[in-house]
């Protein structure tokens, strides 16, 4: 979906039987991009990788990579995005970085689903410092 000068504001392809790694870096150009939906794919790769390469979009405020195969330590508060969704659920991810309050995220997050992976970290852990705007933080089926 489009702006009205032109710019793209949405990309969804959820379902479309992407395979590899996400090439999050071309990504990266869109500057306008508020919601991206690559959920229900065979993307691969460590979420890391991925996150990183749309941490330049500043207005992205809804990611839905659910669905996939991508691993590793997920960072929820994407910096400097101003994410309100986040769903990385259906993975295979192993831990969650502590949230880092100076990043803007941090005020913005009101949806986090971790559900359905391999999250084996301590519960205390994860409640602590959590995002004060959350309404909903999914983390069900996991090693917790």
């Amino acid at each position: 979906t489009c702006n009205d000068i032109g710019s793209v504001t949405s990309v969804n392809l959820n379902g479309n039987n992407l395979r590899g790694p996400l090439p999050s870096y071309q990504l990266s150009y869109l500057y306008s991009l508020q919601r991206l939906d690559l959920s229900d794919n065979e993307l691969s790769g460590t979420i890391e990788t991925t996150l990183l390469g749309l941490s330049s979009l500043q207005k992205l405020e809804y990611i839905d990579l659910s669905q996939n195969h991508l691993s590793g330590t997920v960072d929820i508060l994407l910096s400097p995005n101003v994410a309100q969704y986040v769903n990385v659920s259906h993975n295979n991810l192993t831990s969650i970085i502590p949230y880092i309050k100076s990043k803007p995220s941090y005020t913005t997050l009101e949806v986090c689903d971790l559900s359905n992976n391999s999250i084996d970290v301590d519960i205390d852990r994860i409640l602590t410092g959590l995002p004060p705007n959350i309404k909903a933080f999914i983390i069900s089926n996991n090693f917790i």
